[in-house]
C-alpha cells in the first residue's frame, strides 16, 4: 500500500516503481485520519512543504507535519519495520561556513518567520533519535532541496536556466510513502 498526499499522486503512482500500490489520501494533520491507517513494514514520512510561502501559511499545520504526525506515524509501524523521516538542510540555518558537518546546528530562534518548518523539523528529527532509542530502525536524511511537478513556475528556489522541471519529476517534498512488504 502507498499513501501519498497532494494533488499528483497520480503522476507518481503511473511509474512501475509503485504500480502495486494502492493509493489513500489524507490529511495526516488530522489524528482521526490515522485510525483508518493499517501498520507498514516501510514508511518514508516525507509529508510537508519545502516552499516558505506555503510552510508559514499554517505554521501550526507545518509544526504538527512534523512532531505530532511522525509519532503517529511511528506507531503504524510494524515491529522490525523501517522508518525513513525527510528532513531539511534548513537545521544548518545560521552557520556561518560553507562547509558543515552533520552534526552541527544552526541558530534558528524560535521566534523567527521560519522556525515553524526549521525547529518542527529539528523537533521530528528528536523524536527519531528517541524512538531508535528503543530500538527502532529509523534513518534521517536532510534535503537540501526537493522539486518536481508540484514546483510552481513562480519558486524563487528554482534556477530555471539550470532545471528542466516536467511531470516525470518525484517531488518527495509533498508525500508520506507508506510501503507494505
Amino acid at each position: 500500500h502507498t499513501r501519498l498526499q497532494g494533488d499528483w499522486s497520480s503522476d507518481v503512482c503511473s511509474s512501475d516503481l509503485f504500480k502495486d500500490c494502492t493509493i489513500i489520501k489524507e490529511d495526516i494533520t488530522n489524528i482521526d485520519s490515522f485510525k483508518m491507517i493499517p501498520n507498514y513494514d516501510i514508511i518514508i514520512h516525507a509529508a510537508g512543504y519545502g516552499q516558505p510561502g506555503k510552510f508559514m501559511y499554517n505554521k501550526i499545520k507545518t509544526i504538527t507535519i512534523n512532531t505530532l504526525s511522525t509519532i503517529k506515524l511511528l506507531e503504524k509501524l510494524n515491529k522490525n519495520g523501517k522508518f525513513l523521516f525527510v528532513s531539511t538542510s534548513e537545521l544548518y540555518s545560521g552557520i556561518d561556513s560553507e562547509l558543515v558537518t552533520e552534526n552541527q546546528i544552526g541558530t534558528t530562534n524560535t521566534d523567527h518567520p521560519r522556525s515553524c518548518y526549521i525547529e518542527g523539523k529539528r523537533c521530528g528529527e528528536s523524536i527519531c533519535h528517541s524512538y531508535i532509542s528503543e530500538n527502532f530502525d529509523i534513518k534521517i536524511a536532510r534535503l537540501s532541496l526537493a522539486y518536481g511537478p508540484g514546483t510552481k513556475k513562480n519558486d524563487h528556489r528554482v534556477d530555471r536556466k539550470s532545471t528542466r522541471l516536467n511531470s516525470s519529476h518525484l517531488v518527495i517534498s509533498y508525500a508520506v510513502f507508506c510501503l507494505k512488504k
